[in-house]
């Protein structure tokens, strides 16, 4: 067998509680991943530059941000894959200019 036929995967078992979620979010009619999601205004100027490197400095530092859970096939509970920081490269902050759009939800 060549290396390239072998499937593995370099990762943690879950805790408890993470497998507590994952087996109950396989439950869920619809399917949606375990998530919160959230946006940000900000007024003023903004240096887009450094905020780039915060964000770059925050996914450095917790790991939990560049954390997937992965499986392969036959796998019934995934494994935890940490990724490298290094990795981080593709980040990308999407702006949207909101002056002169009324708010409709206040």
């Amino acid at each position: 067998m060549t290396s390239s036929s072998i499937n593995t995967i370099n990762g943690f078992q879950l805790s408890p509680q993470q497998k507590h979620l994952w087996l109950l979010q396989q439950l869920e009619v619809d399917n949606q991943p375990y998530r919160v999601q959230c946006s940000v205004s900000i007024e003023g100027n903004l240096n887009y530059q450094l905020l780039e490197l915060v964000l770059r400095m925050v996914l450095e530092k917790h790991e939990i941000f560049r954390t997937s859970f992965q499986t392969l096939k036959g796998m019934i509970i995934p494994l935890q894959v940490i990724h490298e920081a290094t990795n981080i490269s593709n980040l990308s902050i999407n702006t949207l200019n909101l002056i002169g759009i009324v708010t409709m939800y206040c």
